[in-house]
């Protein structure tokens, strides 16, 4: 669903553009990670390129929609979450839950305020789903930790790409 908005800053229309989430969870469920071999047989991890892939397209989404009180994600709004979520690869696994849920809960406060979209958080809070489906003590736990890192500064370069157009 598309339509066309006065922009509130510099009058020019924009689309208004909704998430296709059903497709983003969809390539979320096999993770940030995928265990993959190489040519000799031999196991590898590597980041889930279909989620890199839709970073772009996230992005662009995240960047023609607006807040409840239409005002737009900034830059600084995602370089603030994004280096939070680069945090979570200093927690402890065992505590890793609850940052998890910290992060959540300050995503649904800056999406009340409106100074996030609801739709950013939406993003952001389908991804803490899928980390939090994983038992603390999984070994594959660390590694979905640093695929999401690479899946949001993906998505952060983009919707910073996006924001100067």
């Amino acid at each position: 669903m598309v339509e066309a908005q006065k922009h509130p800053k510099d009058g020019q229309s924009r689309d208004k553009s909704t998430i296709d989430l059903a497709a983003f969870k969809q390539a979320l469920e096999s993770g940030f990670i995928l265990k993959k071999e190489d040519s000799e047989g031999k196991a590898a991890l590597v980041t889930n390129e279909k989620l890199l892939a839709l970073a772009e397209n996230l992005a662009e989404q995240l960047k023609n929609t607006t807040s409840s009180r239409q005002k737009d994600d900034t830059v600084s709004q995602f370089r603030k979450f994004f280096n939070e979520v680069k945090g979570l690869k200093q927690s402890d696994p065992i505590k890793l839950p609850v940052d998890l849920r910290l992060l959540r809960a300050r995503m649904g406060y800056a999406a009340g305020r409106g100074i996030i979209s609801k739709e950013f958080s939406l993003v952001i809070n389908a991804c803490i789903d899928r980390l939090l489906s994983l038992k603390p003590h999984e070994p594959e736990l660390k590694a979905q930790i640093t695929g999401l890192c690479d899946f949001f500064e993906s998505l952060y370069a983009y919707y910073h790409y996006y924001s100067k157009s």
